[in-house]
């Protein structure tokens, strides 16, 4: 499946309509604990990978000056993991490391809101330096400087346990180091300890995450908040939340609903560190990608015919709705699949419908090689009705009722006609 840079990309476009004007929004702030492991959340890995090449604009960030680097170790990397990226980025630019087009652009691509969230102009340790090498047998081996001294003499060297994904929490249990970082928190500098698991793929790659997340508590509900798929700790610039007796993802901007009291995830403020939910009058129509909310509307050009559809098109029918392209192994694996339903089903009770991020030209081709018979709307930019229904990775689907509500999302596989027959025939 292909996926855009995680926690950059699940930010969602939606219209909240039918706000009372005497209504008066009401922002519930809830402070948050810190909890080893991943409470039952998507579990993402960043790659400790090569050394920076002098030309990278991060490389002059690097300290040259590490302590009791080994000298026994051969193919040295020196890494550095991000507990907080923005505050890192900020802290270089004002020390005349970073440019300010760069600068300028890590603003633009990291949302960096200077006005929104106060940084540290004097340098903090919001991150720790990681080495790892081979020993004269040949044996991957990493140090990690977990006091933040920029020495590695009194650390431990370790040789990495390899990955089990089957395993995820009980590896982060036994093998994490306690690591220690700053965090600027209300205009004032605070030492936390953050759990470190660094594991090998398998091929000798290897692989870290920062195995914590967030809890807190609303009218008797437990709350658990992640931060960029466990690779940094600033909760920015999306925090995905869950209940704890649910699995439901709920992306920054979405909704959930708690003893009947509907919310919208505003996300954390880090500098307070705390969980922003909005409380929305029981009559607000809401218009979202998840399931149980009124689909977003949209209008496009149909690629080969331009005419105009829109959602309001297919009122009165169910409308099967995927987000593909013709570069995606795992949507052309899907294809035959749903052309099986389509010649199947009833189509005087559903419709289907292809969103394409894509290129004129490959469209076509595979179009008319594949006898793809649906209506398709191509975008070239992932933007528009992409970011309308938060698409994150492809395939992408969504079957939306008579009404214009989304009643379930990623139906695919060797069961999506009969999937299908089963809604469209419920009473």
């Amino acid at each position: 499946m292909k996926t855009r840079f995680y926690y950059l990309s699940i930010l969602m476009t939606l219209v909240l309509l039918s706000f009372k004007s005497s209504y008066s929004d009401k922002i519930v702030e809830l402070p948050f604990t810190l909890v080893d492991g991943y409470g039952g959340f998507p579990v993402g890995f960043g790659v400790l990978g090569k050394a920076l090449a002098e030309d990278n604009p991060w490389s002059i960030t690097i300290d040259q000056n590490l302590k009791g680097v080994p000298t026994d170790w051969n193919n040295i990397v020196t890494n550095y993991i991000w507990f907080d990226p923005r505050q890192f980025a900020f802290q270089n630019y004002k020390q005349g490391k970073l440019n300010d087009e760069f600068f300028t652009d890590l603003k633009s691509s990291w949302n960096i809101n200077l006005d929104k969230r106060p940084f540290s102009e004097k340098p903090i340790k919001c991150f720790v330096y990681v080495i790892h090498g081979k020993d004269s047998n040949g044996v991957i081996k990493y140090k990690i400087d977990t006091n933040n001294n920029l020495d590695f003499s009194d650390e431990t060297e370790f040789t990495p346990v390899l990955a089990d994904w089957e395993k995820l929490d009980s590896l982060a249990d036994k093998f994490s180091h306690r690591v220690k970082y700053e965090s600027f928190r209300d205009g004032k500098l605070a030492e936390i300890f953050a759990p470190l698991l660094i594991v090998d793929r398998g091929n000798g790659t290897l692989l870290r995450n920062i195995s914590q997340y967030g809890e807190t508590e609303l009218n008797g509900t437990k709350i658990q908040i992640c931060s960029q798929g466990f690779n940094s700790t600033d909760y920015e610039p999306a925090s995905i939340l869950k209940l704890s007796n649910r699995d439901e993802i709920i992306n920054e901007n979405e909704f959930i609903l708690i003893n009947s009291d509907l919310y919208q995830n505003l996300g954390v403020s880090i500098n307070k560190q705390v969980l922003r939910l909005k409380k929305l009058p029981k009559d607000t129509v809401i218009y979202s990608s998840q399931v149980g909310f009124n689909a977003v509307p949209f209008t496009a050009k149909e690629f080969r015919t331009q005419e105009t559809i829109s959602l309001h098109s297919y009122k009165g029918k169910y409308l099967y709705i995927e987000f593909w392209g013709s570069w995606c192994g795992p949507c052309l694996k899907e294809l035959p699949e749903i052309k099986k339903a389509y010649i199947n089903i009833d189509k005087s009770k559903i419709d289907f419908l292809g969103v394409a991020f894509d290129k004129v030209d490959p469209l076509e081709k595979i179009l008319e090689r594949e006898k793809i018979e649906w209506k398709q709307i191509l975008q070239e930019e992932e933007d528009g009705i992409i970011d309308d229904y938060n698409i994150t990775g492809y395939p992408t689907s969504f079957l939306i009722d008579p009404n214009g509500k989304i009643i379930a999302k990623n139906l695919q596989g060797e069961k999506l006609l009969d999937t299908l027959n089963y809604y469209t025939k419920k009473k």
